[in-house]
């Protein structure tokens, strides 16, 4: 974000309230996209949603400050619409809803190693993105590099989310794999006696249980541990002037 904050002349406050306003807004839309995921089909409509959105976002940001029909608004208002509202939306109906829906639906006796194998995003992510990002606004430029990112973000994640399923048995399936005859009464096949069930919760037991609060609390400090500082990350070594190589090196090392 420093080469955005640099040509405006904003301040590091400017981008903490955008960032604000796009953490509203995913907040706001959690409890909505929820129930969605569970539907058939909801996971692919989410997906696509995201994708879409995300592409808008970052076109958009590219064009801050020079869009005709947008001009009666202040640059930092159009910044906020893109990066805060929009950006919001987006991030709302990615990963971060994505995979703790579908994982457990999918995987039952392998859902630990499944989610431990999703959770490698995590990680990924800041070294390829944060890399990528650096090195296209060195190449290109920051407007150039918003518009490229998005337009790929476009190209690769609309085909992608046709490929998602919300459970199973939508591909004649059960979770772990196993053939849905394989437990079809009918065709005359005994259930395997090690294969558990998938059935969860409801939503109101589950808001009844001292557990779910624990965790929901665990959540919430961690993620205001981790969201409050890694936006700040590339700024703040550069205000300190770290080279771009060393700050590249730096986000690898954190993600491994």
């Amino acid at each position: 974000m420093a080469p955005i904050l640099d040509d405006f002349g904003w301040s590091t406050t400017d981008y903490v309230i955008g960032i604000t306003i796009r953490t509203v807004i995913q907040v706001l839309l959690w409890p909505v996209i929820g129930p969605i995921m569970d539907k058939t089909g909801g996971p692919a409509r989410v997906a696509l949603f995201s994708a879409i959105t995300g592409g808008i976002y970052l076109v958009g940001l590219s064009f801050v400050g020079a869009i005709p029909f947008l001009a009666f608004f202040d640059p930092i208002i159009q910044f906020y619409i893109f990066f805060g509202v929009i950006g919001g939306l987006s991030m709302a109906s990615c990963g971060l809803m994505t995979g703790p829906t579908l994982i457990p639906k999918w995987f039952i006796t392998k859902r630990g190693r499944a989610m431990g194998i999703s959770m490698t995003g995590t990680g990924l992510g800041p070294i390829v993105f944060t890399s990528l990002g650096i090195g296209l606004i060195s190449s290109l430029g920051w407007r150039e590099a918003c518009a490229v990112v998005g337009i790929a973000t476009v190209l690769i994640q609309v085909p992608m989310a046709f490929f998602l399923r919300t459970k199973p048995e939508d591909m004649g399936l059960l979770p772990d794999g196993v053939p849905l005859n394989q437990v079809d009464g009918s065709i005359g096949t005994k259930p395997p006696t090690n294969q558990p069930t998938g059935d969860g919760l409801t939503r109101r037991e589950a808001l009844g249980t001292t557990t779910f609060w624990i965790i929901g609390l665990a959540i919430l400090m961690g993620s205001t541990g981790y969201m409050a500082g890694q936006p700040h990350w590339v700024p703040s070594f550069q205000e300190r002037g770290f080279g771009t190589s060393t700050i590249i090196l730096g986000t690898v090392a954190w993600g491994l």
